[in-house]
């Protein structure tokens, strides 16, 4: 019940029309904050961590709702265009394997003191092979070969020559082995 000055009355509903307590506005509603202040009022409120979760999840919710709305198919298209993308990422990472960093190859010195033997080239190769270095490793060989061949005098010293021209000339010196 409220009066026309602006206070309220509690009414007791005992014998007698006065009302047994008459309190202000301002006041009452400063009174009323204080008890809801107290902490048995909010033992049971959620903690900060139970609010902060509540709130990812409804932003996540307003997030996946309002892409859902454009999808063709609502959130069932959604669903489906997102496990595709995560079906082409595993088979892109089953395809491709882990990602990880390899160390940085040590640079061979490019122009050393001299011409390297055919025992040397077949050494680097080895190496090369034992660290999983394919292509360094056939390289070598590939070197190793020509060099061996060079050192028998079936082909003449010449730098700069490739692999093809190696195989033309050797094929030419050894025609048995010009198949091979």
């Amino acid at each position: 019940m409220l009066r026309a000055s602006g206070t309220s009355v509690l009414a007791a509903g005992g014998p007698g029309d006065t009302p047994p307590v008459t309190i202000p506005r301002d006041p009452a509603r400063e009174a009323a904050r204080r008890e809801l202040a107290k902490r048995m009022y909010h033992e049971n409120d959620p903690s900060l961590f139970e609010r902060a979760l509540k709130a990812f999840w409804n932003w996540l919710d307003d997030l996946f709702g309002s892409a859902a709305g454009p999808t063709p198919g609502g959130a069932v298209g959604l669903l489906v265009v997102i496990l595709f993308v995560l079906a082409v990422l595993a088979a892109l990472w089953w395809r491709l394997g882990t990602p990880h960093r390899r160390p940085a190859r040590t640079a061979a010195v490019l122009f050393d003191d001299g011409p390297r033997s055919a025992a040397e080239h077949r050494a680097a190769a080895e190496a090369h092979a034992a660290q999983s270095h394919w292509s360094q490793a056939v390289q070598e060989r590939m070197r190793a070969v020509v060099r061996s061949l060079e050192e028998r005098a079936v082909l003449d010293i010449r730098p700069g020559r490739t692999a093809d021209e190696a195989a033309a000339e050797a094929g030419r010196a050894l025609p048995a082995h010009t198949g091979r």
